[in-house]
């Protein structure tokens, strides 16, 4: 191959050791010595629910889920001591060669070389030999020759099976053309009309339809009499118009064929077909859902779960004792702190109680001095004032400044020897200088200050 194509292993594994009930019960021994761990691991794996794995019947699928996370732990004594007991011929084959292993010889040398004896084998079985012996040359610590065409065979074959999955190699009725839907339901119209059948299974079986038909699907039904089953697993599935155009479109789809005749045998027997393929699967879904295992497992998750809670509460609520007795210390730290501090602020708030006291003592014998300075300072009788009557008419005063309405008034009231003088009109500085007393007066208000003076 030209270009690298990485692909996992694991399903492929998964698939070649449930191909072999050689070692189921290998693979279930090592399973239940730690089945919980084991079984949660592998509900962790994108190839627990993968197709590759739920595509297979209910024992198979068990197998490979089994399988699973003994091949995710990768221990190689256990997955060596599997491949020795289912395929021992091609362990030795693989052991022997040197350090390449090419797969068409190893293949050449485990399998049967002619079809009679080959055709024993399923196609599981033989894409085992060539999956286990790539596992075995990983173990042994091999190369592998990819040069090999069978290399590039099996690498394909994994490539092709993962994108069936995916349904590009799937057969799907959504995806024919429109031109072949429409003639699948015109064939459909076509064997209603004429065999007088319909979608339900109970109407092959009805007298009015056709001979032909109708013994055709009374041997069908022989078949479940031969597995001691009831027709009832068929009615009980019931097929949707879908269905049946899923069915003829498979017939002309593989045949090219749109035959009445032939189209209404496929149909008939594939009805059977996918109803039980149905109930079949249907029947795998509730398996797995309620099987003991799965719930056993599910409710030992849920108990360990609980344990694990309960483990955990439990150390909490250590932590939480931890933290108490903790906290009750530092409380008892913090009264006794309180308890020693107190008694030192008391002393202090005591000490200045005191202090504050004396001062308030001291405060009020300085009060009542100032109060009894301030008694003999200013409550002392003022002596009376000895008003003595004074002649200004014994004195020369001189007046000087003031409105003339004013002085006109002054001169009513004082003696002739008083002299008045504008100095906006002039005067003689000898009155002045003859004065015995001069008043100058800037202005009213002054010279009534001047006077109370």
């Amino acid at each position: 191959m030209t270009d690298t194509v990485q692909i996992d292993l694991i399903p492929f594994v998964c698939e070649a050791f449930a191909s072999n009930k050689g070692v189921y019960p290998l693979v279930n021994k090592l399973y239940e010595r730690d089945k919980l761990e084991y079984y949660q691991a592998a509900k962790t794996s994108p190839w627990y629910n993968h197709e590759i794995l739920t595509s297979q019947s209910i024992e198979k699928e068990i197998i490979m889920k089994r399988a699973l996370p003994l091949i995710m732990e990768g221990d190689p004594d256990k997955l060596l001591q599997i491949v020795r007991k289912g395929w021992k011929t091609l362990y030795n084959t693989i052991k022997a060669q040197g350090d390449i292993v090419n797969l068409s010889s190893v293949l050449c040398k485990v399998l049967p070389v002619n079809d009679t004896s080959l055709n024993k084998y399923t196609n599981d079985q033989v894409n085992a030999y060539a999956t286990i012996s790539l596992l075995l040359a990983r173990l042994l610590g091999k190369d592998i020759d990819t040069t090999d065409p069978a290399h590039d065979i099996v690498i394909n074959n994994y490539h092709m099976q993962l994108q069936w999955t995916q349904g590009t190699y799937r057969f799907t009725y959504s995806t024919l053309p429109a031109d072949t839907k429409v003639k699948i339901r015109a064939l459909k119209e076509r064997i209603y009309t004429e065999y007088g059948i319909n979608r339900y299974w109970i109407s092959y079986t009805d007298p009015a339809v056709s001979q032909d038909i109708s013994q055709y699907t009374e041997g069908l039904s022989f078949l479940l009499d031969t597995e001691k089953l009831s027709a009832s697993i068929i009615e009980d599935e019931t097929l949707s118009e879908r269905d049946i155009e899923e069915i003829l479109a498979a017939y002309h789809v593989t045949s090219g064929n749109l035959s009445k005749s032939e189209s209404v045998k496929f149909l008939a027997a594939g009805h059977i077909i996918k109803s039980l393929l149905r109930a079949y699967k249907r029947l795998k879904e509730q398996y797995f859902a309620n099987n003991k295992e799965t719930m056993y497992l599910d409710l030992d998750t849920v108990q360990q779960e609980t344990k694990d809670a309960r483990l955990e509460v439990k150390r909490q609520e250590w932590v939480i004792t931890q933290k108490n007795k903790e906290i009750e210390s530092l409380q008892k730290q913090v009264k006794a702190e309180y308890g020693r501090a107190a008694s030192e602020y008391q002393a202090q708030i005591k000490a200045v109680v005191t202090e504050n006291e004396e001062l308030k003592r001291q405060l009020a014998k300085v009060q009542a001095e100032v109060n009894e300075l301030r008694r003999l300072c200013f409550e002392q009788a003022e002596p009376e004032p000895v008003l003595e009557p004074v002649d200004l008419s014994q004195y020369k005063g001189v007046i000087v400044g003031g409105h003339e309405r004013w002085q006109t008034k002054m001169r009513e009231i004082l003696p002739d020897t008083w002299r008045f003088i504008h100095p906006d009109k002039g005067y003689d500085l000898g009155i002045v200088s003859a004065a015995d007393i001069v008043f100058f007066i800037p202005a009213i208000s002054t010279t009534l200050h001047i006077i109370r003076s």
